[in-house]
This record gives C-alpha cells, structure tokens and sequence, in this order.
C-alpha cells in the first residue's frame, strides 16, 4: 500500500518504506517536499499556485543552480522524459557526490493548479532500476490531477 500526501490540491502517492518530509517555507503557498528513498535516494518536490509561480525555464535554472552551488563540475543535458502518456522536457545532470557518480533529473510540470519543479538523484549504477520509481510517483501525480499539462 502507498503512503499518501494530500495538501492544497496537490496528491503524491509513494512507497510506504520512504521518508517524507516537509521542509520549511516563508510562503504558505508553497509546498516543499523532499522524499527519500531506504538506500537514500532523493526526490525534492516544489509545487506553487500556477497563477503565481514563475516560468518553467527560471524554475530549471534556480534547480540547475543549487545544484552547481552544491556539488563541483556539474555537467548539464537536455532531456525529455516520458511520464504516463505525456512527455517533458528538462535537464540531466551529472557530478560526483563522494566516489559515485550522480545522475539527477530537473523538471518542470504543470497540473491544473500547480506548477511543480521536480528533481531526482541516484547513483548511476542505480538509474535504471530507481528511474521508474521516481516517474511513477510524479505520473500518480499528474494522473491524480484533472487537467494536467507537462512542459
């Protein structure tokens, strides 16, 4: 059975076995998630009002520059991602984090109400079995959301 957060409008179903938590914020508006996989793998979830959120590039931008911020030689590709029946675009990103080298997802999707910045991170090595992880939760996302669109 999947955990379950339900806030303003916004549901996320994940795996039970994860950590959610809630992270600080000035802005009563803005929902801040981070999710945590057992092997410590990483979700952050950043969902604002779409009528007052900024453009989808300034968001991939503010999260491509925490990221340089954070970690040294941070190398940057565009991708698109397949989400349920919808595609987005965003970026790839690459770095080493201790002796593993990192690979991170930056999105940006718009529901009805939300617009949501996404970023992912696993180990390389753990890509391919994580990846659908994280899609699943961000597709339960969009498909529990009348009228979502993905840029």
């Amino acid at each position: 059975m999947p955990a379950e957060y339900c806030q303003q409008g916004l549901r996320i179903l994940y795996p039970e076995n994860w950590q959610l938590a809630e992270l600080d914020s000035d802005d009563e508006a803005l929902i801040d998630l981070s999710l945590e996989s057992p092997e410590g793998w990483l979700m952050l979830i950043q969902a604002s009002p779409l009528e007052s959120s900024p453009p989808a590039e300034s968001l991939l931008d503010e999260m491509a520059s925490g990221l340089e911020a954070q970690y040294d030689d941070v190398e940057f590709s565009d991708c698109t991602r397949k989400l349920g029946n919808l595609s987005t675009d965003g970026r790839e990103a690459l770095f080493y984090c201790l002796d593993s080298l990192v690979q991170a997802r930056l999105l940006v999707l718009d529901t009805s109400s939300h617009r949501v910045a996404a970023l992912y991170q696993v180990d390389s090595r753990q890509i391919e079995k994580m990846e659908p992880v994280f899609e699943a939760i961000l597709t339960g996302m969009l498909m529990s959301t009348a009228g979502a669109v993905v840029r």
